[in-house]
Formats: C-alpha cells, structure tokens, sequence
C-alpha cells in the first residue's frame, strides 16, 4: 500500500499551496494570491470491500491537505480498520484529528447531515451515492463520490488475442496509436491501452453514474482542499 501513499506525499510536496498570479492588466497596482487552505471536517465513507485501500485513497491526502477526518467504516471491517486506527495513532497526530467509526447505514446518514461536516468522500453504491449527494446539496456541502461501475473493454479489429495483454477496462489494438485514439473518444475517467495498469500518479475515478470527483495525484489531493484569493 505504500505507492498510493508515496504518489500523494510526492503530489503534496509539488503542490501549489499558495500562488501569485501574475497581472493580466500590466498597470494593476496590486497582487493576486490564491492560497489552497484545509476544507474542514471530511466525512470519509467506505464500504466493506477493499477497506484498507479505500481508507487510504481519500485519510491520507485529506490529512496532508491539514483537515480532519471521520472515517465510517463498515462493521463487517471492525478489526482490521482498529488495526488501522492503531497505524495511524502511531505517527502521532494530535487527538480527534482522525477517528475511525464502525457504524450502520442509519449512523452514516447521521454523519452525513451532521452540519458540523464539512466534506463528504463516499465509496460505495450508486444508489447510497445519490442519497448521500442529497443530504449534501440540501446544506451546500462539498461531495465527491465513487460508486463505481461498469468499464467498456474495446477490442479493435487488428488485435492479436494471444498477445500478452491482461483483460481489464480498455482498448486494445496492435496499433498503439490507433488504441489512443479511440481512448481517447470514451466517455470515462480511467482507461488503459493494452493492458497497461492504472498508476497513482494520475487522477482515478467515473463519469455519470460512476462518480464525481477524483482520488489520487494532484487532483485527489484538492478534492480536500478550498480556494481563497488575497488582493494584497
């Protein structure tokens, strides 16, 4: 699990926390500063499936943005996320900067609406996803949502199926370039081109139904993060 976590800290440390921009009108007196400053409280919810990985897809770069987290797992993952817990209050964060909480369905709606969150992160069903966007557009809330879904496997005519290709969500073609070039016409967040894996350096996630919002890279770590500009 260490490459998604050294992707992010590699994404932090290239990050642009605080930019002047420069003036568009030569004969403005003044700067533009746009800073990047913690959202708040993140609402981190996570299915049952692949906790450990879903748990650190959206804890780690909303930390690294400087925000807390409230981390509702499933009850099912009770012992191996206190084992997580445990990791984490290892690197000694100051108390309640992250809490992990086994909860039900009906708890998870509760945390959602809680006004005193100030982010939702949700993995999980579509349905759930769009319940959970709901709750957080009746108060104005930050949402980003990965519920999943159904990836296209395109196989163009000249493909070879005794090539090494592993079958995954893509495009595969003998001719790489003509591969890119349908790629590049799908209508989703990820894709791969003969086979190759999805890294963590990219951003991951869906379109429509299968999400909003990103995990990963620069573009995950500024789902946590809000835009303040300074005239100075």
């Amino acid at each position: 699990m260490g490459r998604p976590v050294n992707a992010y800290v590699r994404a932090a440390e290239e990050f642009g926390w605080e930019e002047e921009r420069t003036p568009s009108d030569p004969a403005q007196a003044f700067r533009t500063v746009v800073r990047r400053e913690p959202i708040g409280v993140v609402a981190a919810v996570i299915p049952w499936n692949s906790p450990l990985s879903a748990a650190l897809a959206k804890v780690v770069p909303a930390l690294l943005a400087g925000n807390t987290v409230v981390l509702k797992v499933s009850p099912e993952n009770s012992l191996s996320m206190a084992l997580f817990a445990d990791l984490v209050d290892r690197l000694g964060l100051p108390e309640s900067v992250m809490s992990v909480l086994p909860a039900d369905r009906e708890t998870s709606e509760h945390i959602v609406a809680n006004p005193g969150v100030d982010e939702i992160s949700f993995t999980g069903s579509t349905r759930a996803g769009r319940r959970i966007a709901a709750i957080a557009g009746e108060q104005l809330k930050r949402v980003s949502l990965e519920p999943g879904g159904k990836s296209a496997a395109v196989l163009l005519d000249d493909v070879d199926l005794r090539a090494e290709y592993g079958l995954s969500g893509g495009v595969w073609s003998a001719d790489e370039a003509r591969a890119v070039a349908v790629a590049r016409r799908l209508r989703t967040g990820t894709v791969g081109v003969n086979g190759r894996p999805i890294t963590f350096d990219g951003p991951f996630g869906g379109r429509k139904s299968s999400g909003l919002g990103r995990e990963y890279g620069a573009a995950g770590l500024a789902t946590y993060v809000e835009l303040m500009t300074m005239t100075v």
